[in-house]
């Protein structure tokens, strides 16, 4: 079947499942003792055997250290007039800033205290998303709040689950969320929550050599499904000896890819918006996984490869990560580029572990990051702007580190 085709069932699937779901119950502020019953989709697959991966291509390393320019007295971010970033004040009071007219959008939220998870923005740059954990008097967390907002701050989801049905998502494409239930460490199943309908419903595909675990408190991964959901992530498990990543294509049940000795991932794995590959940290290492089982390993870099904090630009061409070195006393920020297969060095250092995750623009031009240093009497930060068309590298303002960075409105 030609994956057009496969793709055209698996959504028709998709969208009847959804559209047979019962309404969830109305919103509420205490949460059910246990998870809401949703109805399950398990489409009929066909078995084929395993894809052998192919090998890794040419890589070139570049560096490109470049000049400094220091806007940091700006109020604002250098040469841009688009966007809107997600901002926190010195009281971590979160608001949003639209860099064109400079006006300021408040952020919703119901508790004055620090309780939000998985904020993210949706692929096309129009919305965010984010948990909010609400709390007894004693502090503990009785139910979860999803929260999707556009870039005024106006409210477009505003939805109470327990604290069960509803664990970490991300965005599937510009509609689904994929949400952990505690379904997920048992067989990999998911829940997808459509904002047209703010409906949530179980995803529940056959998933070869899945790995159920058992682990008193879950692990920060499970299972990742591409965008479209033909392809999943997830540890499996070959004849009880070799517990490691593998990708699997759930609508013909056959093994893309496995690593080939026990491997321990650190972070989540990431899909590429392209949705034709994964990245992922293996032993410390990058790896980014194809659709077709084509295997890019970064080499060793500056005397070490222990890679984290790294994460997609929204276009999917480029990945941004650190990388430590010196026996992680010293970590480097370097991007990916996916065509060229180019790794550039920008030489800008930090000392590990306190190099934070970078924050795309949302047409994948531009960056920023803190970078943190350290002496045996103090630490100082400063926050950079990197502009990877133009080869510049602004240090801006303390002020000026975005949460998240999304499309502007009219």
């Amino acid at each position: 079947m030609e994956r057009k085709s496969i793709y055209l069932v698996l959504s028709l699937l998709l969208i009847q499942f959804l559209a047979g779901c019962t309404n969830p119950p109305a919103a509420t502020s205490l949460p059910s003792p246990t998870p809401t019953k949703l109805p399950v989709i398990t489409p009929t697959f066909v078995a084929l055997p395993t894809v052998t991966p192919s090998s890794t291509p040419d890589l070139t390393i570049v560096q490109r250290c470049l000049e400094i320019k220091d806007y940091s007295s700006l109020p604002t971010l250098p040469d841009l007039e688009t966007g809107t970033v997600i901002l926190d004040d010195e009281h971590l009071n979160i608001y949003l800033l639209d860099l064109a007219t400079g006006s300021r959008h408040e952020f919703p939220y119901l508790q004055d205290t620090w309780h939000f998870s998985g904020m993210q923005v949706s692929p096309d740059g129009n919305n965010l998303a984010y948990n909010e954990d609400i709390l007894d008097a004693s502090g503990k967390s009785t139910s979860r709040k999803l929260w999707v907002i556009n870039a005024r701050g106006e409210i477009l989801v505003n939805k109470s689950f327990g604290i069960y049905e509803f664990g970490q998502f991300r965005w599937l494409d510009d509609r689904y969320l994929q949400v952990y239930t505690d379904q997920t460490l048992e067989d990999g199943t998911v829940a997808i929550f459509d904002l047209d309908t703010e409906k949530l419903s179980l995803f529940s595909p056959p998933l070869p050599s899945f790995y159920r675990r058992s682990d008193a408190a879950p692990p920060i991964w499970i299972v990742e499904y591409a965008p479209n959901q033909e392809y999943a992530v997830y540890y499996g498990d070959f004849e009880d000896t070799n517990l490691a990543p593998m990708m699997s294509n759930i609508i013909t049940q056959q093994v893309i890819w496995q690593f080939p000795a026990r491997g321990r991932t650190r972070g989540i794995p990431l899909w590429s918006p392209r949705g034709n590959q994964v990245a992922m940290v293996i032993d410390q290492q990058l790896y980014l996984v194809d659709t077709n089982g084509q295997v890019v390993e970064l080499p060793k870099l500056k005397n070490g490869n222990n890679v984290f904090k790294y994460t997609w630009s929204p276009d999917g061409s480029h990945i941004v990560f650190w990388t430590a070195r010196d026996q992680e006393t010293k970590a480097d920020l370097m991007v990916y580029d996916v065509d060229s297969k180019q790794v550039i060095d920008y030489c800008i250092e930090a000392d590990n572990p306190f190099g934070s995750v970078p924050v795309w623009s949302t047409n994948g031009l531009l960056f920023t990051v803190t970078v943190v240093k350290r002496d045996s009497n103090s630490t100082s930060s400063s926050r950079l702007l990197v502009d990877i068309q133009k080869n510049i590298i602004y240090k801006i303002s303390k002020e000026m580190q975005p949460l998240e960075w999304m499309n502007s409105l009219p």
